[in-house]
């Protein structure tokens, strides 16, 4: 992506209503759409700078500048993220796997070098064939591996890889049903968003001082189209045979791979549908409009009890405290009555009305 392009329409047509949108490039300006609420800080200036000489719509020398200045800054953060996100999954991608139980698919050593799987191993093999060619693969592993290995099994973008599926839930006549609800994938955003251990299901917030995890940095609450791609791409480099990251693999493009499965969030019920399984995996909660069945939420609507109870709050502080302080007299007679009732038989507290001499000493002896 260029983002210095995408810096450029963006902010031509920033202020603009969309409906005047006339560009073939809504993925460039979604990009810089996506920068403005990411990091804000940095872009407003940008955008006060570009509103200033909206009337010529045009950009000086001097502001392209400032911009390739800032397209070169935001590049390289970029890759420098990426590149600690890749290097995280290449050491830890291995242990969420879990065991096939097949004797023609050993268990992989989570330590193995990375030119030894892709397809060098079925293990990591069974993860990258395309569901189209999953029964042939089941069929010998081992020699669809070598085949694929050798260029006789075509693997592109268009047919999304298995790992990109719960296991054995391929719907042949619907590819579209379970695509991207995959434990798989799951366990690796957790890795890169929560931490290492979170991909095992075990995330508990941390005490102790260091580094937060993104999510926690970030204040992440659920999970976006963006982000579930972005882990898709770097899960699958670490499951593949490539040592560095690179744009493409053969004939896999990952630019195309990533703006594959974003189109697929453009059918608004697929989409709403996948999101709600993602945060009930990720967070443990329902943060969308639907059910992972596919079924709409039912919604309270109205101000919230917590809304109304703030309210009150504010309606009592505006009439001067009033209802606020007699509240408070009110709560501490009913305190006072509550202390000045007699104490049950059981209660530790209770004291007998006879004369505390006449109790008898339990160390004493009878006479």
């Amino acid at each position: 992506m260029d983002i210095k392009l995408s810096l450029e329409i963006g902010m031509m047509l920033d202020g603009v209503p969309e409906a005047e949108w006339c560009t073939s490039e809504f993925k460039r300006l979604y990009v810089f759409l996506d920068l403005c609420s990411a990091i804000p800080a940095y872009m407003r200036p940008y955008t006060l700078m570009m509103r200033s000489n909206a009337n010529s719509m045009t950009i000086t020398s001097s502001f392209e500048l400032v911009l390739a200045c800032l397209a070169k800054f935001l590049t390289s953060k970029a890759r420098n993220a990426r590149n600690d996100d890749v290097a995280k999954l290449k050491r830890l991608a291995l242990l969420y796997l879990p065991d096939l139980d097949r004797p023609d698919i050993p268990k992989i050593d989570h330590n193995v070098d990375k030119k030894k799987r892709g397809f060098h191993h079925p293990t990591t093999g069974q993860l990258l064939v395309p569901h189209k060619w999953q029964d042939d693969f089941d069929e010998d592993p081992a020699e669809f591996c070598r085949a694929a290995l050798e260029g006789k099994v075509e693997i592109t973008v268009d047919h999304f890889p298995s790992l990109c599926y719960p296991k054995n839930e391929f719907v042949r006549d619907r590819p579209d049903i379970n695509l991207l609800p995959s434990p798989i994938l799951a366990a690796n955003y957790c890795c890169l968003f929560r931490g290492p251990k979170a991909g095992f299901g075990e995330y508990t917030p941390s005490t102790r001082p260091g580094r937060p995890s993104i999510s926690k940095y970030y204040k992440m609450k659920e999970v976006m189209k963006e982000t579930i791609t972005y882990t898709a791409c770097l899960a699958r480099f670490a499951y593949s045979t490539q040592e560095t990251w690179s744009e493409a693999e053969d004939n896999f493009v990952v630019q195309e791979f990533y703006e594959n499965i974003i189109k697929l969030f453009t059918n608004k019920k697929w989409g709403e549908k996948t999101i709600a399984w993602w945060n009930k995996e990720i967070w443990g909660r329902q943060v969308k409009v639907v059910a992972p069945n596919g079924k709409r939420i039912r919604r309270l609507e109205g101000p919230s009890t917590l809304n109304l109870i703030f309210a009150d709050f504010a309606t009592d502080e505006a009439a001067g405290g009033v209802a606020g302080s007699a509240n408070l007299e009110q709560g501490t007679l009913a305190s006072a009555d509550i202390s000045s009732l007699p104490s049950s038989p059981s209660s530790p507290n209770h004291s007998s009305s006879a004369d505390p001499s006449s109790s008898a000493d339990p160390s004493s002896s009878p006479s």
